[in-house]
């Protein structure tokens, strides 16, 4: 295996590489400031896939957030392809979205009953129905007919 050492030349070139792809200067700036900080974790080792597992392993141990983590490695693993160095690239945090409420934020049958006592008008409740997408209740409850 070739050196795979990352050098001030190196990722200077990356950035002129990205200005050719027209990215947007924040783009750029982001990029380079991420692969910058990889620069000083591994100092002047060879970059391998194992360096970038330790590396990840790093961001999450510091508490980054994981979207922010994956937009880290994203940068990384675009200089990767652009030096040639595609098999130390790594994959993303896989991270589940939640679909549901938690139990503290979801609405209750009497908490919906109280909001529509306080309603002057059946248009604010329709709003309000909308907005938090409230399912498997009956309007009637309430005292407004849809």
């Amino acid at each position: 295996m070739d050196e795979h050492v990352l050098t001030q030349e190196k990722i200077e070139r990356f950035r002129e590489y990205l200005i050719l792809e027209e990215k947007s200067a924040a783009t750029v700036e982001k990029y380079i400031r991420d692969v910058r900080a990889f620069s000083v974790f591994m100092g002047n080792l060879n970059v391998t896939k194992e360096g970038m597992m330790n590396y990840k392993k790093e961001l999450v141990d510091r508490k980054y957030a994981i979207c922010s983590i994956n937009s880290m490695l994203a940068s990384l693993n675009s200089m990767l392809d652009f030096l040639g160095w595609s098999e130390c690239k790594v994959k993303h945090i896989k991270q589940q979205r939640i679909t549901y409420c938690t139990e503290e934020k979801e609405l209750t049958k009497g908490s919906i009953c109280v909001f529509c006592m306080r309603q002057t008008t059946a248009h604010s409740f329709i709003l309000y129905w909308k907005r938090f997408a409230v399912q498997g209740y009956e309007y009637q409850n309430c005292g407004f007919l849809l």
